[in-house]
């Protein structure tokens, strides 16, 4: 499958003109590690009524292998070292040894042989693998996949041959290797093979990426030279699958070969190709009026890159059918401790596990009258059922899926070290998220999300109603709601998004001893390529232009976030991070593809230790993790974002489906403390009626920075009347403090102080600025900023107990000091006797600060009151004679920047 990200380091892509330039994706999808081990009916072998001793034998299929090639390499951490085997030779290898007992006289591999065309250490772990059949004598045919060759765009006459890799690794000779090669075409890429079995020849053509013209006229001729043998087409790309994951689908150049090979050739019956993740299959008439059977397969996006899995085809003389089973022979040679419920070891989709009724002798009878006269007497039981004997054999498949789910909201484990926990809590179905309003920060630190404004920073049409909450929630989430994004369209820039405010704890945080961040989600129904390719869910602002120390080269994506959680155009998972150590690189992990309208638990977990970040979807890792990452490097002041995604700074590519809880911890967890883990037990049947958990309130859509009554805590009833509750009241003297030094960079402390109830007392905080809440600021801690320079820093302590709710506010004390600038000056000539100047002002956490210069040339003043716009201010003096000169400027100072001098001298001529 064409992959824009396949040859960089995986950063995050936007559509620009040099991806759109890349083989464009298609939407089908298997959707394995989405969707669990594939269910569906499975066709008894053999069937009630079929003869149980058979004439058959088994042709065995390899879809695109390219993932275990690269991730095998040690280039990538060979990360299937762990589990002693990659999968790409533990297929050969049981191939070669159950080739007698099964029937296998052939191979055939569908192409995307490696990932990345142009990294050696993955042509050797596909040559090695290759090497298994030659050295047991298994023949075999391959071909090449677009991720094979080196450009794409051009058909397969057109290459750079004597470059090519793919020709330097399966050479002529390597091919003549194999008993059946009956021949090889003028482009090195193209070839055929002949193999007997069950007493009847069949002829395979294996034809590469971008057949040429010239190509199909020696397809064409090979077919003309062999007239009585029936014909089998590998190719990589032919029929597509539709987005529903099962349908079959056309393709331009699917149908190029159709009309100019497959349909005029009667000899043509079967045709395999990948390509296109998942599998699927189409029947279509020839110009003879006969059935020609064209099956896609394709599992590289399935768990651990296809964990695998291959296509066994038995051909059923006796019974007259070919059938079909897709099985991996790998996952039952995985360490116990390792398997996970998506490893089965059988397939059993309606496209994985089925039957293709065929006679034999009718279908080919009018090229090879003579076709069965060979034909031995049936000599075993079916090669397939056989086949799922051999891997089932003292392998257990792991239970698929079931897991507890929450008996109360507060059913999750609670852990140190929460840096933020948005929840959306027991909703009203539907209610709209207006701007000004979101989701709370249910961890006390003050990173609330709130709605952006409508219509800002380039985006068009969004509308009050594109984000709403739902009850609709991920059945392992303690959480009662979500929040949904609808109508976003990348095509006129329409989306809606919530962040943090400009003073959250959060923007700051750099995760530098590692992280677990974890969210629910479900990619909405109408999700379609054109209008949320490449969306963002999660982001955090800026552009990693702006973060420091950013090396340059190495495939970084300079406009990108720091961090960006978003979906391909293949439908994949991104999870892609700028590390907090300055000077690294990007790393990025990728998932298989995702189904829509299907709830999800994503979890990032990055590793100090290791230095590693490991994707999981549904609990399951994926098989593109990421090394040599640390943390998630931060941009002052600005916001995480939910919803969208951003490019050069600005949002873009907003989301479309809905977002459950979603938490962030500074520190790698066990899957024991994931919010998909459970801390209540698990109610015993006949112990009575469970009574469901009260709903959370946190969440409900209003204003965030004006907290509401504090909901006071349930207690059970008591048989005797409470005594009258002491009227809560802050004790005079005794009230609520704020401990620390009111700096710009410092950290200031509430401290509740003494009232008038004891016990059972629950608080909140909101922190204002010269006595204006301030958005998001909601903790215990606040975090004084550049922006607070010369206002007054106050809290106002809210607490609860016993059904009443009271406040009482403290200062800082002084007001904030003010920032101190730095003022620059550049001067030239701009002509006789006139001179250009230009000022810069510039004061940490300030973005852009607007102010007042005086000006002064030799002491002479020529500005007063010279106005800064957004930091800059430019002045032309003429009347100014030859010889040295003084240009001096003072900043006049504002509320939160000190005033400051600077100044330069020059010699005019």
């Amino acid at each position: 499958m064409p992959h824009p990200h396949a040859s960089t380091s995986g950063s995050p892509r936007r559509p620009s003109a040099r991806l759109r330039r890349l083989a464009a994706a298609v939407a089908a999808t298997g959707g394995l590690l989405a969707a669990g081990p594939l269910a569906g009916t499975a066709s008894a072998v053999p069937a009630t009524g079929d003869a149980k001793q058979v004439s058959s034998f088994t042709l065995a299929v390899l879809p695109d292998t390219q993932f275990y090639s690269r991730y095998a390499a040690p280039g990538e951490g060979n990360q299937f070292a762990k589990f002693g085997t990659n999968p790409f030779e533990s297929q050969t290898s049981w191939l070669t040894k159950n080739a007698k007992e099964l029937d296998i006289p052939f191979v055939a591999h569908l192409g995307d042989v490696v990932d990345r065309v142009n990294k050696p250490e993955e042509w050797t772990v596909a040559d090695n693998a290759m090497k298994t059949l030659e050295s047991a004598g298994l023949p075999y045919s391959v071909l090449a996949g677009n991720h094979d060759v080196r450009n794409t765009s051009l058909n397969d006459d057109q290459y750079d041959l004597p470059n090519e890799p793919y020709r330097k690794t399966f050479t002529e000779v390597r091919a003549k290797t194999n008993a059946t090669f009956g021949g090889m075409d003028p482009t090195g890429f193209n070839t055929w093979h002949k193999f007997t079995a069950e007493g009847r020849q069949f002829l395979v053509l294996a034809l590469s990426w971008k057949a040429s013209d010239a190509t199909l006229a020696w397809a064409n001729k090979v077919i003309a030279d062999n007239p009585t043998m029936p014909v089998i087409l590998t190719t990589h790309q032919l029929i597509d699958i539709q987005s529903d994951g099962e349908t079959a689908k056309e393709t331009d150049y699917g149908l190029r070969l159709w009309d100019k090979l497959i349909k005029k050739n009667d000899q043509i019956f079967l045709t395999f190709n990948g390509h296109y993740h998942g599998a699927s299959r189409l029947t279509k008439k020839n110009d003879f009026g006969h059935d020609v059977h064209e099956v896609v397969i394709d599992y590289q996006m399935a768990y651990q890159g296809g964990n695998g899995y291959l296509g066994l085809y038995e051909f059923d003389f006796t019974n007259k059918r070919i059938n079909a089973e897709g099985l991996s022979p790998w996952v039952r040679t995985k360490p116990t401790e390792l398997l996970t419920s998506f490893d089965q070891a059988v397939l059993k989709g309606k496209h994985q596990q089925y039957d293709i009724p065929f006679d034999f002798d009718e279908r080919f009878k009018g090229f090879n009258a003579d076709f069965s006269k060979a034909a031995p007497q049936p000599n075993g039981t079916s090669r397939t059922e056989r086949a799922k004997q051999i891997v089932l054999e003292g392998y257990q498949e792991p239970e698929a899926g079931t897991k507890t789910p929450p008996q109360t909201p507060e059913d999750y484990p609670k852990v140190d070290g929460t840096r933020v926990h948005w929840r959306v809590g027991a909703p009203r179905d539907g209610t709209v998220v207006a701007p000004g309003e979101g989701i709370r920060d249910i961890s006390g630190r003050g990173n609330d999300l709130t709605r952006a404004a409508l219509n800002v920073d380039g985006v068009q049409g969004a509308a009050a109603g594109d984000v709403a909450l739902t009850t609709d929630h991920a059945p392992q989430s303690a959480d009662q709601g979500a929040i949904c994004f609808k109508n976003a369209d990348r095509r006129t820039n329409r989306m809606s998004y919530l962040q943090t405010a400009k003073e959250a704890p959060l923007n700051d945080e750099t995760f530098s001893n590692g992280y677990t961040i974890e969210t629910f989600m479900k990619v909405s129904a109408d999700y379609t390529n054109e209008k949320n390719q490449w969306m963002g869910a999660l982001i955090r602002g800026g552009q990693r232009a702006d973060v420091p120390g950013v090396p340059t080269n190495a495939g970084v994506e300079m406009e990108a976030g720091p961090f960006v959680m978003a979906f391909s155009n293949l439908r994949e998972l991104q999870w892609s991070v700028l590390g907090s150590t300055r000077g690294a690189g990007d790393t990025t992990n990728w998932s298989g593809e995702l189904m829509p309208d299907k709830w999800m638990h994503i979890a990032a977990v990055n590793d100090p230790k290791t230095k590693t970040t490991t994707l999981y979807v549904d609990g399951a890792p994926v098989l593109r993790n990421a090394i040599n990452a640390l943390g998630i490097a931060a941009i002052e002041d600005l916001p995480w974002i939910m919803g969208a995604a951003s490019w050069e700074g600005k949002p873009a590519d907003g989301f479309n489906g809905c977002l459950g809880e979603t938490r962030m911890v500074d520190r790698p967890l066990p899957s024991s403390e994931w919010l998909t883990a459970r801390v209540l037990p698990v109610p015993t049947p006949g112990d009575g009626d469970e009574t469901p958990g009260t709903p959370d309130p946190i969440g409900l859509p209003g204003p965030i920075d004006t907290p509401g009554p504090i909901a006071a805590p349930s207690t059970p009833p008591t048989p005797a009347p409470a005594p009258a509750p002491t009227k809560l009241v802050s004790i005079d003297g005794s009230g609520p403090r704020v401990r620390g030094t009111a700096r710009a960079g410092r950290t200031l402390r509430a401290e509740n102080g003494s009232w008038s109830v004891s016990f059972g007392v629950a608080f909140q905080y909101q922190w204002l600025r010269d006595g204006q809440a301030i958005a998001g600021a909601n903790a215990a801690t606040y975090r004084v900023r550049a922006a607070d320079a010369g206002r007054r820093i106050s809290v106002r302590v809210i607490a609860a107990a016993g059904g009443q709710t009271a406040s009482a506010e403290a200062g800082a004390g002084e007001r904030v000091a003010r920032q101190r600038p730095t003022v620059t000056v550049k001067a030239r000539v701009a002509g006789r006797g006139r001179l250009a100047l230009t000022f810069r002002v510039k004061a940490a956490g300030i973005s852009r600060p607007d102010g007042r210069l005086a000006v002064t040339v030799d002491g002479r003043t020529v500005r007063r009151a010279l106005p800064v716009k957004d930091g800059v201010a430019r002045l032309t003096v003429s009347g100014v004679r030859a010889g040295k000169h003084r240009v001096a400027v003072r900043f006049a100072g504002t509320d939160a920047i000190a005033a400051r001098s600077g100044s330069v001298t020059l010699r005019v001529r």
